[in-house]
This record gives structure tokens, C-alpha cells and sequence, in this order.
């Protein structure tokens, strides 16, 4: 009965805690969501919390990091700066503490179960889109018809005509021709989308390996409806993984599958030529600020390098140890940056860079070591930078869980490792506290 309580609790903490992580709307990205939650996930869990000391020692790290950035933004500021943006990060740390903390193993196996309803409902609904994109539009854009203006302005919301979204479910298209459809499942943006689809393609083939095919082939036909150039190069790394941590009967079978979707990304249009582009493009800031200045119906977006650059030089001619936010800096007015790396080092500097490498590295390993028992822990932390060099989700709680993973998960000789489709929490050890 407790365990069948704490699995309850388990999938709805992890449902709604991935529905913040989405950017498909202020009603569930936004600050006060976000802290509405971490209340919510306190006051459900204050039982298990009480004498976690891991999660203590989490807290502990945040104060000294909250201590070094604060003193450092001071010394370097004649004007007093603006800590608005920072409770963001903090809270959505707490979050990541306690729920990573609480769970441990049980937490990624709740992440999984729950990305994978999230994926079913997307296909559902996507088909739908497709076969009648005027109505499913209606239907998923029928949540902000009552809704007050202010819940309801959202950038992607006021810049794109055909973007709506129903929470579970999100339409982001700039045409309704079936042609240019796209699955932006539960977040803002289709390659966003494809993250989470590998995510829980890889903790699939790490728990069960190639025995739920039905659900594998579903990561993958969703994954295909994203029509994402990082999805595609996220799907290698991946298969790599797996194949590194297979016998080698597997990884004979592996061997053409890794080989025909590297000819396959290299020949379709949103492979290859996408990936030139972005590595090429040559076009200098003002370029781009010209471009913001004479229209300003519609954002205009940086490319990823282009952007990386913009912001990477601005620190380091501003404030390269702590970064801009905390000095009120903003980003040039109508132009978007989407490169979560580019996005921190403006926010915490190269201090705050060298500090999220070394702590998805470190939560890399532990994920990977105390988990899954899988081997091969860097191809982990290259799926989720080459993610975030894409796709901005650093100010999200969902990026918190490979940086807290290495502090809230205590070691152990004897790894209790998730399998299969058995709840981990049925295991004596588990639901303790240390």
C-alpha cells in the first residue's frame, strides 16, 4: 500500500514537473507555476523530506553558490542589481532536489513512464492535426478563449499565427500545409520535442533493452513526426550508447542500423543542408539588428553560432567571471538567441559555464553508473549539451536534473539498478532516507 501511494505520487509529481519544463506556456513555464509546484511537491512530500540529508547538502551548495555570484555581481556593479531572473534557477534547484532527491532510481523511472504518455497523446492528437489542422487547432487553442490577456501573451503565442496550446499538446506551425507539420508534443517547439523523445528512448533500451519494441518503434515514429536536425544527431549518440553498452551479438546487428542513419541524415534536406548553414552562416550582429529594427511583427532569431558568439563576446567584454542578468543587461530588442549554452554564459558568465559542464559531467556518471549500470557516461553528457547548445531549456527545471543528480544521489557499493518494467521503489531500500 505505501509503495502503491509513493508510485501515485511518484508519476503525478513527474507528470506536472515535466509539464514546466515545457515552454508551451506561461500557465505552466512561468515563475509562479514553477513555484506553485515546488509548494505543492513540499507539502505532498514533507514526510519523505524530513531527514534527507542529501537534499540538505543540496541546499547547502546552492547558498554558497548564491553567496559567491551575489558578493561577485556587487563588487563589480556601481547599481544595485536585479535578482529578479536568478529565483527562477533557485527554485526550480529546489525542485530538481527534492524530487531527485526523494525518488533517486524511482525518479527516472517515473521520467520515462512519463514522457512516454506525453509522446502517445502528441501522436494522437498530431495525426489528428493532420488529417483536419482547422479543427484540432480550434480545439487545442479552445484553453485561452476565457483565459485574461495577461496569462495568455507569450512570444511564440504572439508572433506565430498557428500556435496554440492545451497544456499535454502544442501547435507551433507558421502554415497549416500538411507538408510543413511538425509534432511539438507537450513543449514550444518540435526539436525541443525530439530531446525528450531520446531522453526516454535511452532510460527504454537501458532498462529493457530491445524487449519492448512496441514502445521503441513509438520513440521513434514520434521522433521521425519532429522532423528535427538535433533530434537526428541525439538519435545517433543514442544508438551509440546502446550499441557501446550491448554483447556483441547486438552490436553486430547495430552496426548497419548506426551506418544507414548517418547516409540517412546526410541526405535528407534537413540534415545536412541545415547543419552547413548553421556552421557557415557568416552574418554579423548588425545584420541582425537591421533585420529586428525593420520588422517588428515577427522575432528575429540569431543562429546558433551566430548567437553563441553575440553573447559569448558580450560577457567577455562586460563581465566575464558572473555574466550580464544580474546587472540588468538585456538582449537586443526583437532578436531571439536559441542556444541554451549561450543563454547561461550570458546569465553566469564563463564561471557559470565552467560549473555546468563540470556538474553534467559529474551527474553524467552517476546517472549512467548508479542508475542503469551502463558504461560510456560522456556520450550522456554530449546528448544533453549538444541539446542545449540547440535549444534554450536552461532556465527549465528539466535542465537541473543533470547538474543535481551528482549532489542529491548518494553513493553506493551495492547500486540498486532500475529494470525492466518493475517499480524501483518496491525495493526495501529505496523510499529510506540518508
Amino acid at each position: 500500500m505505501a509503495n502503491k501511494r509513493i508510485y501515485i505520487l511518484g508519476m503525478i509529481s513527474t507528470m506536472l514537473f515535466l509539464l514546466t519544463s515545457s515552454g508551451s506556456s506561461p500557465l505552466v513555464s512561468g515563475i509562479y507555476s514553477i513555484f506553485a509546484l515546488f509548494i505543492i511537491i513540499l507539502i505532498i512530500n514533507f514526510k519523505l523530506l524530513s531527514r534527507n540529508r542529501n537534499i540538505q547538502k543540496s541546499i547547502l551548495v546552492l547558498i554558497i553558490l548564491m553567496i559567491v555570484y551575489f558578493v561577485g555581481i556587487l563588487a563589480i556593479s556601481d547599481e544595485p542589481p536585479t535578482y529578479s531572473f536568478f529565483s527562477r534557477y533557485i527554485i526550480s534547484f529546489l525542485l530538481v532536489s527534492i524530487l531527485v532527491g526523494i525518488y533517486k532510481e524511482g525518479f527516472f523511472f517515473f521520467l520515462e513512464k512519463s514522457i512516454f504518455i506525453l509522446v502517445v497523446v502528441s501522436l494522437i492528437l498530431f495525426s489528428l492535426q493532420i488529417l483536419s489542422f482547422s479543427n484540432t487547432y480550434n480545439f487545442v487553442n479552445g484553453i485561452y478563449e476565457n483565459l485574461p490577456e495577461k496569462l495568455t501573451s507569450y512570444y511564440y503565442i504572439d508572433s506565430r499565427s498557428n500556435y496554440a496550446s492545451m497544456i499535454i499538446y502544442t501547435i507551433n506551425q507558421s502554415s497549416s500545409a500538411i507538408i510543413e507539420q511538425r509534432n511539438s508534443g507537450f513543449v514550444y517547439e518540435p526539436g525541443y520535442f525530439s530531446f525528450f523523445i531520446n531522453l526516454g528512448l535511452l532510460f527504454t533500451l537501458l532498462m529493457r533493452g530491445l524487449k519492448n519494441k512496441r514502445k521503441i518503434l513509438i520513440y521513434l515514429v514520434a521522433l521521425t513526426t519532429t522532423a528535427s536536425t538535433t533530434g537526428i544527431i541525439g538519435l545517433m549518440i543514442v544508438i551509440l550508447i546502446y550499441f557501446l553498452n550491448s554483447n556483441i551479438s547486438v552490436k553486430l546487428i547495430f552496426i548497419p542500423i548506426i551506418l544507414a542513419t548517418i547516409v540517412l541524415f546526410f541526405n535528407i534536406s534537413f540534415g545536412y543542408e541545415k547543419v552547413e548553414t548553421l556552421i557557415t552562416e557568416r552574418k554579423g550582429y548588425e545584420d541582425y539588428e537591421k533585420k529586428a529594427s525593420a520588422d517588428k511583427s515577427y522575432g528575429v532569431s540569431m543562429g546558433r553560432f551566430t548567437g553563441f558568439a553575440y553573447y559569448a563576446t558580450e560577457v567577455w567584454q562586460n563581465s566575464p567571471v558572473f555574466g550580464l542578468s544580474g546587472l540588468g543587461w538585456k538582449q537586443e530588442q526583437n532578436i531571439s538567441i536559441s542556444n541554451g549554452i549561450a543563454h547561461l554564459i550570458r546569465n553566469f558568465g564563463f564561471l557559470g559555464l565552467i560549473l555546468m559542464v563540470w556538474g553534467v559531467y559529474l551527474s553524467s556518471k552517476v546517472i549512467f553508473r548508479q542508475i542503469f549500470n551502463a558504461k560510456y557516461p560522456l556520450l550522456f553528457f554530449m546528448l544533453i549539451q549538444s541539446s542545449l547548445f540547440a535549444f534554450p531549456f536552461s532556465n527549465f527545471p528539466i535542465f537541473w536534473v543533470f547538474i543535481v543528480s551528482a549532489i542529491v544521489i548518494p553513493s553506493r557499493n551495492k547500486k540498486p539498478i532500475i529494470s525492466g518494467n518493475s517499480f524501483p521503489l518496491n525495493q526495501p531500500s529505496m523510499p529510506h532516507n540518508t
